[in-house]
């Protein structure tokens, strides 16, 4: 484990600390259950080290809750959701515990983000929870052997979303962070404009992990309507593909785009994938 010795730590340094600690997590993982295949889920994690227990119990609208007791944590989670948000909350859980050790391994007794006001941090927090809990539940190497066996598309993405136990947006933001091919992950929700409705950016990664900017890649039009192939896809159970326009970096490209609905009802969403190089 790294030794850390500042009082003040900049976020790219708790990142890469985090990410470090949860590449280990991910290696046990593998160790535990004997064999480099996914999934590595509440079975598995239930075995790590430092692990008493994991419940999952009526939380309410609480996706988990992480307990330190004498004989280890204690992790609780909503017995109400799906597998895949389960094993993504106990795994953002262990996230947690990561930066606990900062705590520990820290002269000061309260970690503090350099350069990010006291309203950012725990929202930074949880944003490294995630960051941890996707290397733990997809392992970088494991999960692109999995996308050189199938491809990179939006159908493979849910084959390989259900491999790892994990949702598909989930596995859209991890190919987009690790895929050797450049890649853009987008997630859109419908919304109401200006008395229009349409479909709104919620969230958009890669190509790549950029630890300073989550923005590096962005769609020109951020709010589509009708007529709109993306629509096409909200409305629709089938894959569709089109072309649109990106800020990437300092310049604009059109990239190839393939984009699926999900969900049911005020909960449907459209993943997109975006192929710059295509």
């Amino acid at each position: 484990m790294p030794r850390i010795n500042e009082e003040e730590l900049s976020l790219e340094q708790i990142a890469n600390f985090v990410i470090s600690r949860a590449k280990e997590t991910a290696k046990e993982l593998i160790a535990l259950k004997g064999i480099a295949e996914p999934p590595f889920g509440i079975k598995e994690m239930k075995r790590l080290k430092g692990i008493h227990e994991i419940i999952a119990c009526d939380l309410g609208h609480t996706d988990g809750l992480l307990i330190q007791t004498e004989n280890g944590y204690i992790i609780k989670l909503n017995a109400k959701h799906s597998e895949a948000r389960r094993n993504f909350s106990c795994a953002h859980e262990i996230g947690h515990t990561f930066l606990r050790e900062l705590h520990t391994n820290s002269s000061s007794t309260a970690m503090e983000f350099r350069a990010v006001d006291h309203e950012t941090m725990p929202r930074m927090r949880e944003w490294l929870c995630n960051v941890a809990a996707a290397e733990i539940l997809m392992p970088e190497t494991i999960f692109k052997q999995y996308i050189g066996r199938l491809g990179l598309s939006i159908s493979s993405l849910e084959w390989i979303a259900h491999a790892f136990r994990v949702s598909v947006p989930a596995a859209a933001i991890r190919a987009a962070e690790v895929s050797e091919e450049p890649c853009i992950a987008l997630q859109w929700q419908l919304a109401l404009k200006k008395g229009k409705t349409g479909l709104k950016k919620i969230w958009c990664v890669g190509p790549g992990r950029n630890l300073k900017s989550k923005f590096y890649a962005l769609p020109i039009q951020p709010f589509v309507t009708e007529p709109s192939i993306l629509l096409k896809a909200y409305h629709g159970h089938s894959p569709v593909k089109s072309t649109k326009l990106f800020r990437i970096g300092n310049i604009k490209k059109s990239c190839k785009m393939e984009s699926k609905g999900f969900g049911e009802g005020k909960a449907r969403y459209v993943i997109s994938l975006a192929f710059p190089d295509r």
